[in-house]
């Protein structure tokens, strides 16, 4: 999941630095741009994959049985 998550970062830096080449910026301008798009991706990209593995794992966990209840005679089953 982390390769992921660096996989789609890393991208959309580099479809960043791609647009400011095209758009003929500045390189500091190019470089903010860069980290500021590999920031905002990993973030959300992260907080996608930790929403997918708790979906996974709530999906897997195991359902807890009813309750038990006592036999029917036993004290403080019945009314008043």
């Amino acid at each position: 999941m982390r390769r992921i998550v660096h996989s789609v970062a890393l991208g959309a830096a580099l479809v960043s630095v791609a647009v400011s080449i095209w758009r003929d910026d500045a390189a500091v301008s190019a470089i903010f741009r860069a980290v500021m798009a590999y920031c905002a991706f990993f973030i959300v990209s992260a907080l996608l994959a930790l929403a997918y593995r708790a979906g996974v794992l709530a999906e897997n966990r195991p359902k807890s049985p009813p309750p038990q209840r006592g036999p029917a005679g036993a004290k403080g089953t019945g009314k008043g």
